[in-house]
């Protein structure tokens, strides 16, 4: 149990929610004042201006530390009111903001606030924005390794792909010689630190392949010649589990099945 404060807010400080990751750090999302302090690799460190901004902060799991804090918003007032993690730890933070200026991406849905009812609102109107702060997977995006490094062109194959930086939605593939072979239902680990993709291998000739991940803000890795196509064989499949001590290993090879 522990009781803590976030450190430098002055008298306009409003948490609204919070949410805590698998490692038990508390996350913090509200509208604060310009005193509030912001940590180094802060996306906006300074406060933008009028009475508030939407802020969000990290607590350690103690309470002892500020982990990650950092303001949201434009020079008129913002707000956040909600947040959710997902299974890498990427945060998403909502809210409303009455600011022009509002950071945006450019490939936003919307990527300007919304002034069509100007004079309805007697002055800059009130957006809801969603913004996601990728959090979960330390460092940048990386492949150290494959596992399997082959597969038969008879079926299809579930690697693991290991490295860092990876995050929900992320697109893997394999470019063989003058192919392209798109990855299926990529799933990605805690942390960001192992992605799982499947491969349809049936086109292919046999040869030596580069790995390419590539995360939805347009980041990508390539690691070269990590996988290999082999002539026939049969479908590959990997099972892991991630979590718990694993009790035993199961996987299947041509025509037998084997339990440890």
């Amino acid at each position: 149990m522990f009781s803590a404060s976030l450190p430098g807010t002055n008298a306009l400080a409003q948490p609204s929610a919070i949410a805590v990751n698998s490692q038990g750090d508390a996350y913090v999302v509200g509208t604060a004042g310009g005193r509030m302090r912001t940590t180094d690799d802060a996306f906006q460190s300074t406060f933008g201006g009028s009475d508030g901004d939407a802020f969000l902060a990290e607590l350690s799991t103690d309470g002892s530390e500020l982990v990650y804090s950092s303001f949201l918003g434009g020079f008129f007032d913002d707000f956040g009111y909600g947040l959710a993690l997902d299974s890498v730890g990427d945060v998403y933070v909502a809210g409303s903001t009455y600011s022009p200026n509002f950071p945006m991406t450019q490939n936003a849905s919307q990527p300007a606030i919304d002034r069509g009812n100007l004079s309805g609102c007697g002055g800059p109107c009130l957006d809801a924005f969603l913004t996601k702060f990728p959090l979960g997977a330390p460092g940048g995006l990386s492949i150290s390794s494959v596992s399997p490094t082959a597969g038969g062109n008879a079926g299809t194959v579930t690697p693991e792909i290991f490295g860092s930086g990876f995050h929900a939605g992320v697109s893997a593939e394999l470019k063989c010689g003058g192919h392209s072979i798109p990855g299926t239902n990529a799933t990605v680990g805690t942390m960001g630190r192992v992605l799982n993709a499947t491969f349809d291998l049936t086109t292919l000739q046999p040869g030596v392949c580069d790995v390419v991940v590539t995360n939805p803000d347009g980041t990508s890795a390539t690691s070269a010649s990590a996988f290999a196509v082999q002539q026939g064989g049969a479908a590959n499949v990997l099972i892991s589990k991630v979590g718990t001590p694993a009790i035993g290993i199961l996987w299947t090879v041509p025509r037998r099945l084997l339990i440890l």
